[in-house]
């Protein structure tokens, strides 16, 4: 009795055309994201040991780049998916999202 987990259905909220919504449905986004989320969890164990300032505007500029990176895509993630909800408070309501 070996059932597949029910898909998530989030994607039924988003619009129905327009390039954010076709974005936030493809899967090489989603193994893209998928591939910054573990590179940035190396990244993290990475910083932890070698970057030695306190904070990030003291870092050398490998660490800076880097982090600005990172925040960049997760930034640009976040409002594909936002803005193809076809209702924005839809995404308030998906506990992926917030």
């Amino acid at each position: 009795a070996d059932q597949k987990p029910p898909a998530r259905t989030i994607s039924k909220k988003f619009k129905t055309n327009g390039f954010s919504q076709w974005m936030a449905r493809n899967q090489r986004f989603e193994q893209v994201t998928l591939l910054m989320i573990s590179l940035n969890a190396i990244w993290i164990a990475v910083d932890t040991d070698w970057n030695q300032a306190s904070v990030l505007l003291d870092a050398q500029p490998h660490f800076q780049v880097a982090e600005h990176m990172f925040c960049s895509y997760f930034l640009y993630e976040w409002t594909v998916r936002f803005l193809a909800f076809a209702e924005k408070t839809y995404a308030l309501r998906d506990a992926w999202f917030v």
